[in-house]
């Protein structure tokens, strides 16, 4: 899911200490990957491990209410986008 996330849809506060981390961290860690700066935007995305799994622990994803699910989904979806463009770059650089 890659729609757009919606902070009034969340229910839990991980939720949005989450989405706040990850909104903090996304313009640092792009900026490091455009200069090729590849260990410092892996930093930057390691400092979203600890709300991640606080998240994880307190949270179902798959909620019953469609809305707040595909919230959640959204939300996992852009940081898994990050976790993605980083991978994928190694991967190359290691061929």
């Amino acid at each position: 899911n890659a729609g757009n996330v919606s902070p009034e849809l969340f229910e839990e506060d991980v939720e949005h200490k989450l989405y706040e981390a990850w909104n903090k961290q996304h313009e640092t860690f792009s900026q490091h990957l455009q200069k090729g700066e590849e260990p410092l935007a892996l930093t930057a995305l390691g400092q979203l491990e600890q709300p991640i799994h606080h998240y994880f622990e307190q949270v179902m994803v798959m909620a019953e209410d469609e809305r707040v699910k595909e919230n959640r989904l959204a939300l996992l979806s852009f940081i898994a986008g990050d976790i993605g463009r980083i991978a994928d770059f190694q991967k190359i650089v290691r061929s």
